[in-house]
């Protein structure tokens, strides 16, 4: 064995050994490449692939848009229970009326919302002065809207009750019974005291006042006003009036 070959035999135990890759070219002349790990180069390879999927992370997803809608609040239920109270008052004098303690003075020939617009439940007694009548009870829900007509205001709640006030005082007249100068009753009931046509009979005399004023006499027909048909009658409002 010469000592090239010697050489190449050794040269060849460390490739096995190393990785390192030699080959013989002419002239004896021996180049020496190392080779690639082949484990390490695929280690490198998964370090990069990884490296390139951490550096790609997913997109970001936007939070939802904010609604830009303003939705109505519900409207509060109407308590179908209550009722808006008004008076129409036809007479041509004003009447003062009272609820629960609450007194207002209704002027004539008008209409007006009672109590700025409180809310009464279906049952009404209320009472008058200055009026012909000394008050009464009213039923809402039997009233329904059936009087509205009878007030006439603009804008009138859904839930309106009107109550009318529709039996007046005569006006005093230099002719009539009622209204007529007194002192006592005398001077009414039997001084030249007449029925006048479509009116109570004003019997009494309101010394305040000094003027006869009506004595209203429930009725339910003619035979019930004093038995005097001649005279009077039982009048629309279940009261006796002149005839």
């Amino acid at each position: 064995m010469n000592f090239t070959t010697a050489i190449t035999i050794i040269v060849l135990a460390i490739v096995a050994t190393t990785g390192i890759e030699a080959r013989t070219v002419r002239g004896s002349t021996t180049h020496i490449n190392r080779l690639s790990n082949p484990t390490s180069a695929q280690g490198e390879r998964q370090l990069m692939m990884s490296n390139s999927m951490k550096s790609k992370s997913p997109p970001k997803k936007s939070p939802p848009k904010k609604s830009h809608h303003h939705h109505p609040k519900p409207k509060p239920d109407v308590d179908d229970s209550k009722y808006t109270l008004y008076f129409a008052n036809s007479c041509d004098s004003d009447v003062s009326v009272t609820v629960e303690n609450r007194s207002e003075i209704i002027t004539q020939n008008s209409c007006h919302v009672f109590n700025k617009g409180k809310q009464y439940k279906d049952s009404i007694t209320y009472k008058e002065s200055g009026g012909a009548e000394s008050g009464g009870e009213a039923f809402c829900q039997n009233i329904g809207s059936s009087n509205n007509n009878k007030c006439g205001l603009m804008g009138m709640e859904e839930n309106a009750c009107v109550i009318t006030i529709d039996v007046c005082d005569p006006k005093p007249t230099s002719n009539q019974q009622c209204g007529r100068d007194c002192s006592s009753n005398y001077e009414c009931s039997n001084d030249g005291g007449v029925w006048d046509k479509g009116q109570p009979w004003c019997g009494l005399c309101n010394t305040n006042k000094g003027r006869c004023e009506p004595n209203y006499e429930n009725c339910t027909n003619d035979s019930d006003c004093n038995g005097d048909t001649n005279l009077a009658v039982c009048g629309p409002h279940k009261y006796c009036v002149g005839k």
